[in-house]
């Protein structure tokens, strides 16, 4: 092959190369977009999770799901081995057919109480389902994550549930909470709320040392008869109280009769709604600052229904409520 020929044959080469080439840059520009999300199939040491949320017959907006998982679990179902890396937990929302449609949706992990790393793994995963979510949609997601070893960055998203411990409010210790329209005052030593400002800084529960209604018998949540201790009120010294996590979806702390502990109430604060949760879960209380009328709020099952009562409420252990 003599010269002129050759350069010719190496132009037509380099032409014919150009739409692979083109192609294989687009392929490394999407790798690029999708992160940790594009992977080879062989990758080692990876592992998805598929996680399907129903909205179970009631339209949902921005609403906080909260999955039960132990990653050693997983680990071992899909042939794996090593310590879990909280470090390395990612969530994407996939189309429930196919694609990813958010590699980034906000999420925290709170470890289990005998959480470890390498052979309980335990804990409760909290991911924002974001925007609209019809009646009878149901939405999917990928939870992706890794065995130690790999040094990953953790992820950062906007904190929605910003906790202070330890401020002084009326005069006690208190935990303040603040989120996108509300902020709360929680006193320690009475396991209640004092405070419940909306955005428009109208105080919903302000509890005060005034007697009677015009004072001290405002709070929430006021739960337990003054016959059995009068547990959980703000202006008390009666529990003990304790932050348990805090992370930019929820924030969780819990209160415990002193003299024993027979009574206690765990909270659980997100972006748009509080909810405590008394023996084991049964009774749940939801306080929503813009569906407060004042003295009010609503108790609901966590199963399923609900039902409206005014304040006071109290609670006895075994019995149903009463006001």
């Amino acid at each position: 092959m003599n010269r002129a020929l050759l350069q010719s044959h190496n132009r037509a080469n380099h032409k014919s190369r150009l739409p692979a080439i083109l192609l294989f840059s687009l392929l490394l520009m999407l790798c690029a977009l999708l992160g940790s999300y594009v992977r080879p199939a062989a990758a080692a040491g990876q592992f998805t999770y598929l996680i399907t949320v129903d909205a179970d017959g009631f339209a949902r907006t921005n609403k906080p799901v909260e999955v039960s998982l132990n990653f050693t679990t997983i680990i071992d179902d899909q042939n794996g081995s090593g310590a879990f890396d909280p470090n390395s937990v990612r969530v994407s929302e996939i189309a429930c057919n196919g694609g990813v449609t958010d590699a980034n949706v906000p999420f925290q992990f709170d470890k289990a109480s005998n959480y470890n790393a390498s052979s309980n793994a335990r804990g409760t995963l909290v991911f924002l389902m974001e925007g609209n979510t019809g009646a009878a949609e149901t939405r999917c997601y990928h939870v992706d994550f890794d065995v130690t070893g790999g040094n990953p960055t953790p992820p950062s998203f906007p904190d929605q549930v910003v906790l202070t411990d330890g401020v002084s409010h009326k005069g006690y210790q208190s935990i303040r909470v603040v989120t996108g329209d509300a902020e709360y005052f929680y006193h320690k030593p009475g396991g209640g709320f004092a405070t419940l400002f909306d955005a428009n800084n109208n105080d919903w529960i302000d509890w005060n040392t005034a007697s009677g209604g015009s004072g001290d018998f405002r709070g929430i949540p006021n739960m337990v008869h003054p016959n059995d201790g009068g547990f959980f009120h703000p202006g008390r010294n009666i529990v003990s109280t304790t932050v348990i996590s805090d992370g930019p979806l929820k924030a969780s702390f819990k209160s415990v009769s002193n003299g024993g502990g027979a009574w206690e109430v765990l909270w659980d604060v997100f972006p748009d709604y509080a909810l405590a949760a008394l023996e084991n879960g049964v009774v749940a209380l939801i306080l929503k600052a813009y569906e407060f009328a004042l003295k009010a709020f609503r108790v609901e099952f966590l199963a399923k229904g609900g039902f409206d009562f005014h304040l006071p409420i109290y609670f006895r252990r075994g019995q149903s409520v009463y006001a």
